[in-house]
């Protein structure tokens, strides 16, 4: 059965960077001089390289696909079924309606002409 899985927290090196969650708005006034100071000092820190950059995006990766809650061979073929029978019925559906205008396609023209 597929049910709401609640993905776990941020990791701790995210949390100490101070990354917020949420959409508080106190402080705001002071917090713009605030943001602005940590801005300048953001853009005076040296850049990490090319390659410790792409390292860590892959480090990041992988991180994430093990947390992946991957489905269960039995939720993989009860959901292609699923879809399989879906796709059936709208082929059937789309057949029929496509036949019944041609149907009355035809017979207008027959009486207009």
């Amino acid at each position: 059965m597929l049910g709401v899985r609640v993905p776990p927290g941020l990791p701790e090196r995210y949390a100490a960077a101070g990354v917020r969650r949420g959409g508080s708005h106190e402080g705001r006034e002071s917090g713009n001089n605030d943001r602005k100071k940590d801005m300048t000092k953001a853009t005076n820190a040296p850049k990490p390289n090319v390659f410790s950059r792409m390292a860590g995006y892959v480090s990041d990766v992988r991180s994430e696909l093990r947390r992946v809650v991957w489905p269960t061979r039995n939720e993989v073929l009860n959901l292609s079924i699923v879809v399989i029978i879906t796709l059936a019925f709208f082929v059937v559906f789309t057949f029929i309606i496509d036949s019944a205008s041609v149907y009355v396609m035809g017979l207008i023209s027959r009486i207009g002409g």
